[in-house]
């Protein structure tokens, strides 16, 4: 392979790679977590360009691109996907006493799904940094 066709795949890479990463925009980001009678209340930001999707609550504080790994979830609910900007919500769940982890997500509005990666599911979700919160 030549130095010219080396330096045209970087360039196609990067002509693809940068209007992907400008469409994703900032991830959700969690302004309040608190438990009210063992609910988790959470207040959460998020751009313009997410629709509010997930939040998770687990035991441990890994976070991966689908979310909390399913051993450590201790409740998972839909968020509404009206409206975006600021965004409360009070989980149906209650949650026993302890030390949890909040994570919230959001859609990029308008992006499909990567079938057969994720298992069909949405390629186009980005999550909050984990919140520690203390319940009872």
């Amino acid at each position: 392979m030549t130095a010219r066709a080396l330096v045209a795949g970087a360039v196609a890479a990067l002509v693809v790679a940068v209007p992907a990463a400008a469409v994703l925009g900032a991830p959700p980001q969690i302004v309040r977590v608190s438990a009210l009678r063992a609910h988790v209340l959470v207040t959460a930001r998020f751009d313009r360009s997410e629709l509010p999707y997930r939040v998770e609550v687990s035991t441990s504080p890994r976070l991966g691109a689908a979310g909390f790994p399913a051993r450590f979830v201790a409740d998972a609910e839909w968020l509404p996907s009206a409206g975006t900007g600021l965004v409360r919500y009070r989980t149906k769940r209650s949650l026993a006493p302890g030390r949890y982890w909040v994570a919230v997500s959001g859609r990029i509005a308008g992006v499909g799904t990567c079938f057969p990666l994720h298992g069909g599911g949405p390629c186009n979700v980005v999550w909050s940094r984990p919140v520690p919160l203390r319940v009872g």
